[in-house]
């Protein structure tokens, strides 16, 4: 029950935080990091401490490969840290999971509305070109460098994942 509500009050302070500044401030998520590791060493003593450690561990790993790939910001690396710190790796990896398709489902709305279908669909082709037939991993540098990516806050996938996650598994 202390989890639950620790992670709904984290997830609803970061999404207006996101919202309105785009950014996840460090004192939010290293407090919930802190708070997932409290919380579940009461608990469960040194299982306790692991489970939290282990499911921060799930969460930062799994996003850092995304922010590798620029597609997110490490503010929202440091907050599936604390997500797994207070919920756990299953639930860190469920929410992780519907989050990303969510975001995908918003980006392909955007997309649609602002039409720049056409553009994008040009870029992704030749970027797969260099990729399959040249191994050119330049041209996926200069892709996620771009300026013109669709861009919007992650919470706005993040809150309807982490729903999905504690209702579906």
């Amino acid at each position: 029950m202390i989890a639950a509500l620790a992670l709904t009050a984290l997830l609803g302070t970061a999404f207006f935080t996101d919202l309105k500044t785009m950014k996840i401030p460090n004192v939010l998520t290293v407090s919930g990091v802190g708070l997932g590791l409290l919380v579940h060493s009461f608990a469960d003593g040194w299982n306790g401490l692991l489970y939290a450690f282990a499911g921060a561990a799930a969460g930062f790993g799994c996003l850092l490969l995304l922010y590798w790939m620029k597609a997110l910001g490490a503010g929202d690396v440091k907050l599936f840290a604390a997500i797994g710190a207070i919920g756990g790796a299953g639930f860190a990896l469920s929410c992780l999971m519907y989050s990303v398709v969510f975001a995908g489902g918003a980006a392909l709305i955007i997309w649609l509305l602002q039409r720049k279908a056409h553009r994008l669909a040009q870029r992704l082709a030749v970027l797969a070109a260099n990729l399959l037939m040249l191994r050119d991993l330049a041209s996926w540098y200069e892709f996620a460098g771009a300026k013109d990516h669709i861009r919007f806050p992650f919470m706005l996938a993040v809150v309807p994942g982490a729903i999905a996650a504690a209702y579906l598994g």
